[in-house]
């Protein structure tokens, strides 16, 4: 009997498949690269986190100086006196619960070159120093910002 072979094609001789070299550099590139992948997260989720406070932080602020705009200068002062709490977006806070961040506001005398000269400053003029903190009893001073208030019809 004559039992013919199949003929062999190309350089591997007809067998399929990867050899165990080709395969081990394969899963080597992969992983250095999942390696690299995984390394870049955290970095990724922290400015992610930084950035979600900034934006509440600006949205803070925001509304403060809505607030402050629109409010008669005589009820200023108790506006100013208690503190503010407000959540992740920046929202105020109704709840216990989502007291996220602290807004303490203080009333600052303004002081700019030639200011001493001009009488009635002070009734027409405020400036408010606004600090921003975590409410879970960190007393790091997240943002400290300054807006200045203008009383255009001089009334109190």
């Amino acid at each position: 009997m004559n039992t013919r072979l199949p003929e062999q094609s190309g350089a591997r001789g007809g067998r399929s498949g990867f050899s165990l070299v080709e395969v081990t550099i394969a899963i080597g590139i992969v992983s250095f690269a999942l390696v690299t992948l995984l390394g870049v997260v955290p970095v990724g989720l922290i400015a992610s986190q930084d950035a979600m406070r900034q934006t509440a932080r600006s949205q803070i602020i925001k509304q403060i100086s809505s607030d402050l705009g629109m409010m008669p200068f005589a009820k200023l002062g108790n506006y100013l006196a208690s503190n503010q709490y407000y959540d992740y977006n920046g929202c105020r806070s109704v709840g216990t619960n989502d007291k996220i961040f602290v807004v303490t506001m203080t009333n600052a005398l303004p002081s700019y070159p030639g200011s001493s000269n001009l009488s009635g400053l002070d009734e027409r003029f405020k400036r408010v120093l606004v600090t921003i903190r975590r409410a879970e009893g960190s007393t790091n001073v997240e943002s400290r910002t300054t807006l200045a208030i203008f009383n255009a019809s001089g009334k109190p």
